[in-house]
């Protein structure tokens, strides 16, 4: 049965990876895909007649049915209203409550729908109804259901709970990417938008500024005869100054000031923008950009763009008159005259606002990902060995575990069965996620093996060990099939008669005894496909004694990159530490190894790969 429940598991597993990486996306065929996925995996663990799967569609109030049963493996599609309370499932969904029907409880004011089935009601002998939650979030109903009495007990409801959770996973992830899809949508059309504004813009500025320096040159050469207007051309030149700072008629809100910020003119736009008129801005905000600024570092951002004489670009969230809130861009801009002083400051604010609610709609999108992810990471935590256990196995241990994302493709594992300990330390494909969905698949079938198997070889465990996970991953050696699967070091420890037995895949086992390390190899295949996996597996015998140190890594110990000249840390520069100290305890050993991996690394951020690392003696 648990073979079962994990193959379930790991298709669920691939259904989401193919929802995250799929670049074209249809909605209504992934659910379909979850259905009959679903349907056929649920068969193997009961005599089901009819699979049910409800949708609930927020636009329609009411849940998107879609069915399959035994006897035509077709899906069907209704929809059910919510009005009826009485239907088991606008039952199960209003009460989040499971339901559990054997043959013999009696619900007489609860009935079936037919919508889907069209069949005759009274032959459904047993059913199960779960509802469809994550964090929180109420998504439908899945129900089971089977022409047979007695057919389901209160452990399945367990198990269908299982189910429910991984299709809510799906579920989950078919939101986020039609989320994803339509933001990116609305990004790219805003970015298009304000491409276009801008270009438009620029153009009509340079058109202008090319009329107005063309005035200024005829002005010039008729200033000899025109002394006796001179006051009136000075009045010609403050305004002409004026148009080559702005365009009266530009969507973009203009504010013009002296050299020190003090408000000389507003254009209409940003009138409009700000739902203010120019007497009454200077009113209610003041009359200097220090005072009518939302930015808290508008004196620093003032500073700079005077001392330096560049543009300085900002954001702020602001209040208009009517008291509602816009986001604005703003340029700050200086104003320079022949002698390269600064006469004037002139700011162009654009509305962002849309742009803005984009950007925070993606960033809660990413948090709630990432949250999912943690939570994960909380599971994996758990199915790992405690302290607890690991204090009742050895005289002394410790082990070193960083996931380089959240969670993890390195796993380590226990089993004691009388006299006989199993230690095993993993490398599974890839990291985060997917390798996290690949630890936790390992770790079932080893629980799975150790439960039936005698425990008389190391490598009778690996050889069956590879074959689950061959057949789980359906692994024949065809072309573009996965080639998923895991390194791994595994012993079997005799504590009666103080003999070890080691068998790795790849992975080796260090041996520290009265200073000497000895190093066993693991046999050069992984668990799973392999041009040469119908080679057995190698098991080394070792007889121990009582101060025996032995060690258990990952890759990821000696393959990260890092020192003076940026090279992998290697087997010899661990073996040259555990050389020196094998002799202290292992929680001093734990800290040396430790920081000899942060001073080679010298970032956290710079970690390639996951890392698990294990030293323990009996």
């Amino acid at each position: 049965m648990t073979k079962r429940l994990q193959e379930i598991e790991d298709s669920y597993k691939n259904l989401l990876h193919a929802i995250k990486e799929s670049d074209t996306f249809n909605e209504s065929l992934v659910i379909e895909d979850i259905v009959k996925t679903s349907f056929k995996l649920i068969q193997q663990l009961f005599d089901v007649s009819f699979l049910t799967l409800g949708v609930y569609n927020n636009r329609s109030k009411g849940l998107d049915l879609l069915g399959i049963s035994k006897e035509k493996e077709v899906i069907s599609r209704r929809f059910e209203d919510m009005k009826d309370s009485n239907r088991w499932s606008v039952y199960c969904y209003q009460s989040q409550q499971d339901i559990l029907f054997s043959g013999q409880n009696h619900f007489p004011e609860k009935h079936f729908s037919n919508l889907l089935f069209n069949d005759s009601l009274h032959t459904r002998e047993s059913f199960i109804y779960v509802p469809l939650t994550m964090n929180n979030k109420q998504m439908g109903v899945l129900s089971v259901q089977s022409i047979k009495k007695n057919e389901f007990t209160q452990q399945d409801v367990e198990k269908i709970k299982i189910l429910a959770n991984y299709i809510s996973l799906c579920l989950i992830s078919i939101e986020t990417k039609n989320e994803l899809k339509k933001v990116a949508l609305e990004l790219e059309e805003a970015r298009n938008y304000f491409e276009l504004k801008i270009s438009n813009r620029t153009d009509k500025i340079k058109k202008q500024k090319k009329e107005i320096e063309e005035q200024n040159r005829n002005l010039s050469e008729q200033r000899e005869m025109m002394l006796k207007l001179s006051k009136t051309l000075e009045e010609i030149n403050t305004d002409l100054e004026r148009q080559s700072m702005v365009a009266r008629k530009t969507d973009n809100a203009i504010m013009v000031m002296d050299a020190v910020g003090n408000i000389l003119w507003l254009n209409e736009c940003f009138n409009r923008l700000y739902e203010y008129t120019h007497e009454k801005f200077q009113q209610v905000r003041g009359t200097n950009i220090l005072q009518t600024s939302f930015n808290p570092n508008i004196g620093e951002l003032l500073d700079k763009c005077i001392t330096t004489k560049q543009v300085v670009h900002y954001d702020a969230l602001n209040v208009k008159g009517d008291g509602t809130e816009v986001w604005t861009h703003t340029t700050l801009t200086p104003v320079l005259n022949d002698e390269g002083d600064i006469t004037h400051l002139l700011t162009i604010d654009t509305d962002i606002t849309e742009l803005k609610e984009a950007q925070l709609k993606i960033e809660k999108q990413s948090l709630d990902i990432t949250n999912s992810i943690h939570y994960a990471a909380r599971i994996q935590k758990a199915v790992l060995p405690s302290k607890e256990e690991l204090k009742q196995l050895f005289s002394d241990y410790f082990v070193i575990y960083r996931p380089r994302n959240i969670v993890s493709g390195d796993f380590y594992w226990h089993y004691q069965k009388n006299d006989k300990i199993v230690i095993a330390v993993a490398d599974c494909t890839g990291h985060g996620v997917p390798g996290g969905f690949m630890s936790m698949l390992g770790i079932a079938f080893l629980n799975e093996i150790v439960a039936s198997d005698s425990l008389r070889s190391a490598a009778q465990v690996l050889e069956l060990l590879r074959l689950k996970v061959k057949l789980s991953l359906r692994q024949t050696g065809k072309i573009n099939e996965t080639s998923d699967g895991m390194d791994i070091a595994l012993i079997i420890a005799d504590t009666k008669r103080e003999k070890l037995f080691f068998s790795g895949a790849f992975n080796k086992l260090l041996l520290n005894r009265n200073g000497k390390v000895t190093e066993y190899q693991g046999n050069k295949m992984p668990i799973g496909i392999y041009i040469s996996d119908n080679i057995p597996f190698t098991d080394h015998v070792i007889d121990f004694k009582k101060d025996d140190c032995f060690y258990l890594f990952t890759d990821g110990v000696i393959d990260q990159f890092g020192g003076p000249n940026d090279r992998k840390f290697s087997l010899k520069k661990l073996k040259s530490l555990v050389t020196q100290n094998g002799s202290l305890a292992m929680k001093e050993q734990k800290k040396i190894y430790n920081d000899a991996l942060d001073n080679w690394m010298g970032s956290a951020d710079y970690q390639i790969d996951d890392i698990c690392f294990m030293g323990f003696k009996f």
